[in-house]
């Protein structure tokens, strides 16, 4: 009975230690925030618990003499095993959460500029176009091509020109507000769709398509 109990407690400290584990590299795949704080809460009280469980197994282990006595070890083996079970879905939920996040951002981006691709440019602007008509917002985008692009790729090799894109595509997002929209049009071709206002709030600018190559 008592080797029983006292190996209840010893193994629900042990499941607590690598509950912990788990939290903390849980807590470090989320941003920094009220969230990750209240992992952090979580993380203390399982800390907090480890030494508990440690006194409770110094102090008792030689007082386990009938079944009634097996009922705090099992309560504090069970104790840690939910806490292992929760520990284990946060964490593999995090995981799962990013890797499908990941997957989504990779499909929606230009792989050589760090842009949106066409792909997702097609369906935001039809979303803009119909919010713009729907609420009287003025809707801009510009169109940047580079000139003779073909005899860049042709006298310095396509690395070079890959490099100038990449360059261009940093210079343009850099230069645009947050809520506006860089994507990669075509080959040499950057688009920037500015995020409707309301109408009048870009003027009659904001009812053009400008080109600039």
């Amino acid at each position: 009975m008592t080797i029983l109990a006292n190996g209840m407690v010893v193994a629900g400290t042990s499941l607590l230690v690598f509950s912990l584990i788990l939290v903390r590299r849980m807590a470090r795949q989320l941003p920094a925030g009220g969230i990750r704080r209240r992992w952090g809460l979580l993380t203390a009280m399982i800390i907090a618990f480890v030494p508990g469980y440690i006194t409770y197994g110094s102090v008792a282990r030689n007082s386990f003499r009938g079944p009634l006595d097996l009922i705090v070890p099992v309560i504090f083996f069970f104790g840690a095993v939910f806490v292992l079970l929760v520990s284990t879905l946060s964490l593999e939920t995090a995981l799962d959460v990013r890797r499908i996040y990941t997957l989504e951002q990779e499909s929606i981006t230009d792989a050589l500029t760090g842009t949106y691709n066409r792909r997702y440019l097609d369906r935001r602007l039809d979303e803009e176009v119909l919010r713009a008509r729907r609420y009287g917002f003025a809707l801009a985008v510009l169109l940047l091509d580079i000139d003779h692009f073909k005899q860049i790729n042709d006298e310095h090799g396509h690395p070079f020109g890959d490099g100038i894109l990449a360059s261009l595509s940093q210079i343009v997002m850099n230069s645009v507000r947050k809520t506006d929209v860089v994507a990669r049009y075509g080959g040499d071709e950057i688009l920037v769709d500015r995020h409707p206002h309301p109408a009048g709030g870009c003027g009659r600018a904001g009812r053009t398509i400008a080109a600039a190559g």
